[in-house]
C-alpha cells in the first residue's frame, strides 16, 4: 500500500514538474510576441488621398457644356464625355440647343476615330485627329485626368495649388493651366463644377461646365 502511496506521490510531483516546466516554456514566447513592434500606417494628406481615389476611377461619364476659343475663334457646344476605362472613351459635341450630335471622337489603344458631317475619320492619337480634321486644337489627351481635378499621368508632373480641402484650384502641366473655380461639395474627393483649360502659346482657352456626373 505504501509503494502505491510512493508511486502517486512520485506521479503528482512530476506533473507538478511538467506543468512548471511547459508553463516556462511559453512565457518566453509570450514576451516576444508582445514586445513586437507595431507598423503604423503613414497619414495621407487630402490631395493625396485625392489622386489615389481618381486613379481608382476607371469608368464614369460627364455630361455638360463647353466654350471653346482658337485662333479668335469661337464655339459653344455640348459636351458628353464617356471613360470606359483608362485607355477608352467617347466624346460626343452636340448642338447646344437641339442635342443632337454633330460629332464624335473615340479613343482607344492606338487608334482614333473621328465621326463628323457624315464623314469616318482615323488616326493614332485622338488630340491631333481632332486638329487635323476640324481646325481646332482642344487638349483631350490630358482632359480625362484634369476635368477630374488630377494631374495627367502621361505628362511630366507639374504644379498644383490647393484650397483648404485639399482639392486644386490650379494645375500646371505641359504648358497648360487648369483652373477650377467649383466643385460639386465640399469632400476632398468632390469632382469638378467649372473647368477652365487654357494654353497661351496655342491661343486656346476652353471652358467647361459640368453638370452631371456618374461613376460606374
Amino acid at each position: 500500500m505504501k509503494q502505491f502511496k510512493s508511486l502517486a506521490l512520485i506521479a503528482t510531483v512530476g506533473l507538478s514538474i511538467a506543468a512548471c516546466s511547459a508553463q516556462k516554456s511559453i512565457a518566453p514566447e509570450a514576451i516576444v510576441a508582445v514586445s513586437k513592434p507595431q507598423t503604423t500606417t503613414p497619414t495621407l494628406s487630402p490631395w493625396e488621398r485625392r489622386q489615389l481615389k481618381m486613379g481608382a476611377m476607371q469608368s464614369w461619364d460627364m455630361t455638360g457644356r463647353a466654350a471653346l476659343k482658337f485662333n479668335g475663334d469661337g464655339w459653344t457646344f455640348g459636351l458628353n464625355w464617356l471613360q470606359k476605362n483608362k485607355q477608352q472613351y467617347v466624346l460626343q459635341i452636340k448642338n447646344p440647343i437641339t442635342g443632337t450630335v454633330l460629332a464624335q471622337l473615340e479613343q482607344s489603344p492606338g487608334k482614333a476615330v473621328l465621326k463628323a458631317q457624315g464623314k469616318v475619320h482615323q488616326g493614332a492619337d485622338a488630340e491631333r485627329l481632332l486638329e487635323d480634321q476640324m481646325r481646332v486644337k482642344m487638349p483631350v489627351n490630358g482632359m480625362p485626368y484634369w476635368v477630374r481635378g488630377v494631374m495627367a499621368p502621361q505628362y511630366a508632373l507639374g504644379k498644383v495649388k490647393l484650397d483648404a480641402a485639399g482639392r486644386p484650384t490650379q494645375i500646371t502641366q505641359e504648358g497648360w493651366v487648369i483652373d477650377y473655380s467649383q466643385y460639386q461639395d465640399g469632400d476632398f474627393a468632390a469632382l469638378p463644377g467649372k473647368v477652365n483649360i487654357s494654353r497661351q502659346q496655342d491661343k486656346v482657352n476652353v471652358r467647361i461646365l459640368a453638370k452631371k456626373w456618374q461613376v460606374r
